[in-house]
């Protein structure tokens, strides 16, 4: 089964220079979901496309995500600015709460007094550099109680890690979304890039074609 939408945002739109033609294709398969991402334009203009997917695998409303476990596939992630802008800094992990190599419990890893921490409110709101190239593992999140898992695979250079710290609502038939009641793991280009020549360049020219895949593989352990 497949999902597809398609947008077509015009020159100038949010100040960005080029028309841009961008499509994302949902597939379903099982147990497994993936996106594709493409895209065009005929300017050049930078590109980072990625999904804001909230993930929560205890299946309780009103629950929070600081009992899952969390690892990521990254000796590297990129430290951030008090309004949470990049610093153009590529930090090593080691030694610090975003050492997320081995599993690690959320609620565990943020009971810290780290600033970068404190910075994103008091969690997570930051990119990962995931090692290695091409379609590899990103990042799996557990919920140890109920045995759920979710594997993250994608061909991008980074993940951004989204704790829910300022999250807050009411979702579906009123259940309340509390803080931290979700996490999101978005695939995609460097933050800020064009900003920062010592990260990856996320220009796209006309007469290329942008792409991304990421898969999100679910399971019950």
């Amino acid at each position: 089964m497949d999902g597809v939408f398609r947008l077509t945002s015009s020159a100038g739109d949010g100040g960005y220079p080029g028309t841009l033609v961008a499509e994302a294709r949902y597939r379903f398969a099982g147990s497994s979901m993936s996106l594709d991402v493409t895209a065009t334009a005929d300017a050049p203009t930078p590109v980072s496309l990625t999904s804001h997917h909230y993930y929560n695998l205890s299946g309780m409303h009103g629950s929070t995500i600081m009992d899952h476990e969390v690892s990521i596939n990254a000796a590297a992630y990129l430290p951030v600015s008090e309004d949470l802008t990049q610093l153009g800094i590529v930090q090593p992990v080691f030694g610090t709460p975003f050492d997320l190599r081995r599993p690690v419990t959320i609620g565990d890893a943020m009971a810290t007094h780290d600033r970068q921490i404190q910075l994103a409110g008091n969690g997570f709101d930051h990119s990962f550099v995931i090692a290695g190239s091409g379609l590899r593992r990103a990042a799996e999140v557990r919920h140890p109680a109920s045995g759920r898992a979710l594997v993250v695979v994608t061909d991008q250079p980074s993940v951004q890690l989204y704790t829910g710290n300022s999250l807050y609502g009411l979702g579906k038939h009123g259940h309340p979304y509390p803080v931290h009641g979700g996490l999101c793991l978005e695939t995609q280009q460097f933050p800020d890039a064009p900003n920062h020549p010592n990260y990856p360049n996320a220009i796209l020219h006309p007469g290329e074609r942008f792409r991304a895949r990421t898969e999100f593989e679910f399971s019950v352990k």
